[in-house]
């Protein structure tokens, strides 16, 4: 069992706020106005933001294109709060909320857009200093629509355009081949893995031992618990099974995905044990703030 005084650092590095609301009722909410009020709104994105640090996350990427400032809370919970903004809005983000480092643009569903507007995005993210996600090979029908509309290799698209000189995080990397990542080798590319989810939706099984010296983090998506660990052993047993070999990652390569302190990889000396336990750090008066936001989404 963890300590309370263990200092986690997990990194959430995908985390869509809307999942956390019962999937009972995806289908009667209006997402680009789910709350009835901006205060609700607020009290919704602190709820999730005070999930992931009971959930030990240090550092989060989250979906914000309501383009709430979340400083307040950063410095409430202890957070490294960066803002991710979907591509088709970011012409619509005001000036202010441009400053610093703490925008990513998004990028999903890449082989829909025309060449103009992945231009545009390029140049401004070029202009602005921008780091940029994308969604890519998370499953074999977005690549293959991606290499047909363009007859060349889909990781190809992505350096003519243009994005990947820029500091580019790939979200998926499920059907990533040594070729692809051989060429991402050359540029600053990060890669970010979201195995429940996509197992959930069945758009396959990543096989870690491509990445495991590579720069990489987990996301949550659209899993309503932001269990970071449950995410890696999930991705860790899946691993296995598909080399169908349980001991030809290390167990370190492990603790370098979850970001952990060093002192805690050091008394770690058990990684399933350690993958197994349930972390739920203390924030005060977190069941009231619950109550406020079930209640909120209760009207709905």
């Amino acid at each position: 069992m963890y300590k309370e005084n263990d200092k986690f650092c997990f990194s959430n590095c995908y985390c869509n706020p809307l999942a956390i609301i019962n999937q009972n009722k995806l289908d009667k909410i209006d997402f680009s106005k789910p709350f009835q009020t901006s205060e609700e709104l607020i009290d919704f994105y602190e709820f999730v933001l005070a999930k992931n640090y009971k959930s030990g996350v240090k550092d989060i990427f989250i979906i914000n294109d309501f383009l709430l400032d979340l400083s307040s809370f950063s410095n409430k919970y202890n957070l490294n709060i960066k803002n991710i903004i979907n591509a088709e809005n970011i012409f619509k983000v005001p000036s202010s909320f441009l400053v610093g480092k703490d925008l990513i643009v998004e990028l999903k569903n890449i082989e829909e857009y025309s060449d103009n507007f992945l231009s545009e995005v390029v140049s401004l993210c070029a202009k602005l200093d921008l780091p940029i996600l994308i969604h890519f090979a998370k499953d074999l029908t977005s690549l293959g629509k991606l290499s047909s509309k363009y007859n060349k290799a889909p990781e190809k698209v992505l350096e003519d355009f243009g994005f990947l000189d820029r500091k580019c995080y790939l979200l998926g990397c499920n059907y990533l081949d040594k070729d692809a990542i051989y060429l991402f080798d050359s540029y600053d590319i990060e890669y970010i893995f979201t195995p429940l989810s996509d197992a959930e939706n069945a758009r396959g099984f990543l096989n870690f031992k491509l990445f495991e010296n590579k720069i990489c983090h987990i996301g949550t998506d659209e899993e309503k618990d932001f269990d970071i660990l449950k995410q890696a052993d999930f991705l860790r047993l899946t691993t296995n099974n598909l080399l169908c070999k349980n001991d030809m990652i290390e167990y370190e390569k492990y603790f370098k995905l979850l970001s952990l302190n060093e002192k805690i990889i050091l008394n770690r000396n058990n990684l399933k044990e350690f993958l197994k336990i349930k972390i739920d750090l203390k924030v005060d008066d977190f069941q009231l703030l619950s109550e406020k936001v079930l209640k909120s989404l209760a009207l709905k």
